[in-house]
């Protein structure tokens, strides 16, 4: 059996519309996660963030991120001891931001503070710290893989 040139053409057609077709349809129902939804608001408060991760990067010791088994520990410096720390840590899932936690209005007890780890599921996060203390704002990130622990 063979096939005019015709029929050829108009096959190629259909089969061209319907791989568009295809492909419209597969980006429609893919899902996009931004970074964050309000990024305008945050790209006007920038300034804030690198005037934070300055003075964080002053410090003479940076705090650091300690897991066990039930908790995230975040261990200040000897030098914020006795101090009024307050603290909001944001835990960033790339990937999907369903998995993204936020802590807000964390307080420091004895130079450190505690997260539960009951609600938080084990992937690899980026830990985003931003700490005050006796008014000055900090920022830190920490990779933290919470699948190894």
């Amino acid at each position: 059996m063979t096939i005019n040139w015709g029929t050829r053409i108009l096959l190629l057609y259909v089969g061209f519309v319907a791989l568009i077709g295809l492909l419209v349809w597969k980006s429609m129902h893919t899902k996009v996660n931004l970074v964050t939804e309000d990024y305008y608001a945050q790209e006007l408060v920038f300034q804030k963030k690198l005037d934070a991760e300055r003075a964080s990067s002053l410090l003479a010791q940076k705090p650091v991120v300690s897991l066990t088994p039930k908790e995230i520990i975040i261990f200040f410096p000897p030098g914020f001891s006795g101090k009024n720390i307050e603290g909001h840590l944001q835990l960033y899932f790339a990937p999907d931001a369903a998995l993204d936690r936020q802590f807000e209005h964390l307080q420091a007890h004895d130079g450190q503070i505690s997260i539960p780890r009951k609600y938080i599921a084990q992937l690899k996060y980026t830990a985003k710290l931003s700490w005050t203390c006796e008014g000055t704002t900090y920022y830190q990130e920490y990779p933290l893989n919470l699948q190894a622990s």
